[in-house]
């Protein structure tokens, strides 16, 4: 059966297209409401059409696009809408569209209905997912019958008599709402589209022309690849090994093939300190990273990795939006540019340096790059984000000499990335080995239990001080911005929107010192200290934005609802239990998790997505936190790049839908947001991954600090409590780090 399915430019769409996917057993072909290709001779192609969700208005032309025309005049072809689709159809056929009585948004409601049509089998009371400010008015016109309701009384779904058209307000692609694919099952069955023939729109029919076939089926296919980012050739880079520039991705004559890279490794019965290591090993170098578990257990944070970019594979490339990629020596010297896009340029260093995984090691970053992109790189992949930031919006080190410590067992490993038919490189890395090898035997053992202040590193700040006197937005202006967002959130132009803001001032005068104390005073799984010239990140981050495995498994972990600790460890308990129940922050995080499915679908087999844990509460030195897992498998004709681009930026710092509310963010935020709520972490040569976003963290460039943080607006929102949250985030980070 052919299914097309029309996207007006939700966050959910491609939710939705895995459950037609995964309950028919046929991928349907996505189109844009707003695309040329939209036309009624592919609808009268189609044997049925599915209408998305999506913001705003559907008597408004520039949400809804073309499909209302081309359904009015066809009266044959099966439609199911949902969400904005369901408005549609019932303003197509003569009804009212007003604002609902009260918005609902994340929100789970018991559904009444008929018993009949969709619901044919379906016990009443079950929950529904709503997302929707908009519903259709009652009594409609006789030509529509009433099949559901919500417990407010909302008309939840109805069907035409003289078409053969159903439509249902709620989300049936939701992963909360009950009996979604038998509804759709039920929708094939009413409109006879379960016995049309098999196949889908990539098979050829009799009487189908070359304009209908091939077809791609978006979410199965990425945003284009603009001109400047397309490799030299179809499998990747050119085969001489050369860069977009005609250099050598390593700075050095591309005159052969490259050789795989080879590893050098040794390993160590002992856990040496990370402070004492990352002292005598980095300290005062050009670039260095330190991915810092200083926070482990509960299976979190087993593998800390230090090291540095050195030796003939070692580079450093810094990226602009729009400006491509500067590459640099260790030391900082520049080595030559290249003209491709930032995701790009990673994409093609990962093909060209590929190896397979080291079956000996147990940790997955083997060698690769240490990568820091900003939230306004999305830039390059389409999306409305037009403010640009001082610092760099990608580092990229390569991670050439590492230290590699196993917080689990108590042991760590040396390592050297090095070019086999470069034998002084060969020689370097040997050396580097010897060196570290004996510089972790020499310093102090890794503490068993919390660390200890250190001397000379101060307490932070020792008078009081006010984080709101740094802000960007004054109280005021927060608070006129969280009334834009209310209306916003009313008319339905967003369901959730994350508003940030950004604390400036002097940099600490001792970075490192100044780390170290953030790593005691706010320890995090995915806490990390970069440098790479006139820029450094100090980041406390507990969030989880994408995990590849080497098997193939892709996750990400979203969080969404943050309340502080208290001393008394009963009401710390309450408070952490209110999290988990409260109304309000379920919303937000189901909100997100429905997204970030819709992210993962895009790169991942088809129902393989899943969520193995909603809505838990992870604790931390200063804050509890609302935490969901979601897991997909990677296709095997992508890579962390592919999903990179699918999910980027992370969805926990934009809000739903995606396209429309990063405009919106765009405009009422007014400024760059930098390497904050980006992301941060490693890509191994052999495809795995491990990415935080970029929250709890401060950005050093030349000599200001930057610190970012936000919070989710969502219908049940207040505006002091949520200002205060954002303080409440923001203390977190800069009670550390300031100066004495």
């Amino acid at each position: 059966m052919r299914i097309l399915l029309i996207d007006n430019h939700d966050s959910y769409t491609d939710n939705l297209a895995q459950l037609l996917a995964t309950s028919l057993g046929t991928l349907p072909l996505v189109v844009s409401a707003d695309d040329p290709a939209l036309t009624a001779e592919l609808v009268a192609l189609s044997d049925a059409v599915v209408i998305s969700p999506g913001p705003g208005h559907p008597a408004r032309p520039a949400d809804v696009g073309a499909w209302p025309g081309l359904l009015a005049d066809d009266a044959a072809t099966p439609v199911l809408g949902v969400c904005l689709g369901h408005q549609g159809l019932a303003l197509l056929s003569g009804a009212q569209v007003v604002h609902a009585p009260q918005p609902r948004h994340g929100h789970l409601s018991p559904l009444r209905h008929s018993g009949d049509g969709l619901f044919a089998g379906l016990p009443q009371g079950l929950e529904v997912v709503r997302y929707h400010s908009l519903s259709v008015a009652e009594p409609m016109p006789s030509c529509l019958v009433a099949d559901a309701w919500s417990e407010d009384g909302v008309l939840q779904a109805f069907h035409r008599i003289d078409r053969p058209w159903w439509a249902v307000q709620f989300h049936p692609e939701s992963v909360a709402t009950e009996h979604g694919a038998q509804m759709v099952r039920s929708f094939a069955r009413l409109t006879g589209l379960d016995s049309a023939p098999a196949g889908d729109w990539r098979e050829p029919r009799p009487g189908d022309d070359d304009t209908v076939r091939p077809v791609a089926l978006r979410p199965w296919d990425l945003p284009p690849v603009g001109p400047a980012d397309r490799p030299a050739a179809d499998d990747g880079p050119a085969a001489d090994g050369r860069a977009a520039n005609g250099r050598a991705a390593n700075g050095r004559a591309a005159d052969r093939t490259p050789a795989a890279p080879h590893l050098l490794h040794r390993a160590l019965p002992m856990l040496p300190d990370p402070e004492a290591l990352h002292d005598r090993l980095l300290a005062g170098r050009w670039a260095s990273f330190w991915l810092d578990s200083a926070r482990t257990g509960d299976g979190q944070g087993r593998f800390s990795f230090l090291g540095h970019p050195a030796g003939a594979l070692g580079e450093v490339l810094l990226g602009r939006v729009g400006a491509g990629v500067e590459v640099h020596a260790a030391d900082g010297t520049v080595r030559g540019h290249e003209n491709a896009g930032l995701a790009a340029v990673l994409q093609q260093r990962l093909r060209q340096r590929a190896r397979p995984a080291d079956p000996e090691l147990p940790f997955d970053l083997d060698g690769g790059y240490v990568v820091a992109l900003g939230y306004e790189a999305g830039a390059e992949l389409g999306l409305p984000i037009t403010h640009r930031s001082a610092a760099p919006d990608a580092l990229m080190i390569a991670a050439t000499r590492m230290v590699v410590l196993d917080h689990r067992e108590r042991c760590c490993w040396v390592l050297a990335l090095v070019d086999p038919a470069d034998a002084e490189d060969v020689a370097d890395g040997q050396a580097w080995i010897d060196e570290a090898a004996a510089v972790a035997c020499e310093v102090p053992e890794a503490p068993a239990g919390p660390v200890p202040p250190r001397e000379g590193d101060g307490a932070g700040a020792v008078v009081p001080w006010d984080p709101a006197a740094g802000l960007r937005l004054g109280r005021a202006a927060y608070h006129r911005a969280f009334d834009r967002i209310q209306q916003l959130l009313h008319d339905g132009e967003t369901y959730e929107l994350c508003l940030t803001d950004a604390w400036t001032g002097p940099a600490p005068a001792d970075l490192t010192a100044a780390y170290r104390r953030l790593r005691r005073g706010n320890p995090a799984p995915h806490a990390a200290l970069l440098t790479a010239g006139p820029t450094s990140v100090l980041s406390s981050s507990p969030e989880q934005f994408l995990r590849l495995h080497r098997d193939g498994t892709l996750l990400t972990k979203p969080i969404k609802g943050t309340a502080p600790r208290h001393a008394d460890p009963a009401r710390d308990a309450e408070i952490a239990e209110t999290l988990r129940a409260g109304a309000k922050t379920r919303a937000e995080n189901l909100m997100i998790v429905d997204l970030l499915r819709n992210d993962l679908a895009r790169v991942c087999e088809t129902g393989s997505v899943h969520v193995p844990s909603l809505m838990a509460v992870e604790s931390y030195a200063t804050v509890h936190q609302l935490v969901t897992t979601v897991v997909g498998r990677l296709r095997p004709d992508r890579d962390v790049t592919d999903a990179l681009r699918a999910c980027f930026p992370g969805g926990s710092m934009t809000g739903a839908p995606k396209e429309r509310t990063l405009a919106l963010i765009d405009e009422m935020e007014g400024h760059a947001r930098g390497l904050y709520s980006g992301t941060l972490g490693y890509v191994a040569l052999s495809g795995a991954a491990d990415l935080s976003i970029v929250i709890r963290t401060a950005v050093v460039h030349e000599d200001r600090m930057h610190i970012g943080a936000g919070g989710a607006i969502v219908l049940d929102s207040d505006a002091e409590e949520e200002r205060q949250e954002l303080l409440l985030k923001l203390g977190a980070v800069l009670e550390s780090l300031v100066d004495r």
